[in-house]
């Protein structure tokens, strides 16, 4: 009997201190360690956190029902749906369908791409400085951030200098327009400066329509620069059209990357 009670009082202990740990250890976690979904609910008011517990970590998402209407779960985190850019304001852009933020230089991109427009791109082969956009120059035969110009006047110009524009639209979006009163400010303080203005498109129909589409992506945007104080005789339009692509690649994201007018200083 007395060992039967021994052991008994035995296993009342051992589940005691069982409990004992588990509570201490519970007590340790904190925010984003977890266990539980309910641990990753956390403050209140403008500070309160909700999400998901993910291997042990806090994170906003595992599907899109985790997120608020008009978001999607990528990455464990809830991002705003998007058509184009104009869903998404000035400081980010619509990329494979949800808002992304706009990179400030190209150290936030990955290996092989540069920043330009606010977008991350495939980083361009040249011979060079003139085969590379405003802002870039050429080096070991790559285009790399870094103003080719000595001109103090040139770097005082907008580090933005891609205008992007809807499918078969020419029409200049908000976005457009603040990059281009930034610019239109620039050329009134320095006029000394000449402009080129090129007009781009997607690879979507045909060359000759291409071609047009591009000069009435440039003009829009020198006649905008126009009818800010921009003399006309300071700026020269081209077009190329679908003839040279920021992203070569055949998706819905890279045809929007290449619907674009271009400005560079001469």
């Amino acid at each position: 009997m007395d060992r039967i009670f021994l052991n008994y009082r035995l296993r009342l202990f051992v589940l005691g201190l069982s409990l004992a740990i588990g509570q201490i250890g519970c007590k340790g976690l904190e925010y984003p360690n977890c266990k539980t979904d309910a641990q990753c609910k956390v403050g209140t008011g403008a500070d309160a956190k909700s999400g998901v517990c993910v291997f042990g970590k806090c994170q906003e998402c595992v599907k899109d029902t985790d997120c608020a209407e008009g978001q999607q779960c990528r990455d464990n985190m809830c991002f705003v749906t998007c058509a184009d850019d104009t869903v998404c304001g000035v400081s980010a852009h619509c990329e494979a369908g949800v808002c992304a933020a706009n990179c400030e230089d190209s150290s936030s991109c990955q290996d092989g791409e540069v920043c330009s427009g606010g977008r991350c791109m495939a980083q361009i082969t040249c011979s060079e400085n003139n085969d590379c956009q405003t802002g870039f120059k050429c080096e070991s035969g790559l285009c790399v951030q870094g103003s080719a110009q000595d001109a103090s006047a040139v770097l005082k110009c907008p580090a933005e200098y891609v205008v992007f524009f809807d499918f078969d639209k020419y029409d200049l979006k908000s976005e457009g327009v603040v990059i281009l009163d930034q610019w239109g400010a620039c050329l009134r303080e320095n006029p000394v400066l000449k402009v080129t203005i090129s007009g781009h498109t997607d690879k979507q129909g045909s060359s000759e329509y291409n071609m047009s589409l591009g000069e009435r992506r440039a003009r829009a945007t020198s006649n905008y620069l126009s009818k800010s104080g921009v003399d006309d005789g300071r700026m020269h339009i081209v077009s190329y059209g679908l003839e040279k692509p920021l992203d070569p690649a055949d998706s819905q994201e890279a045809y929007a990357k290449n619907r674009r007018s271009e400005i560079s200083v001469e």
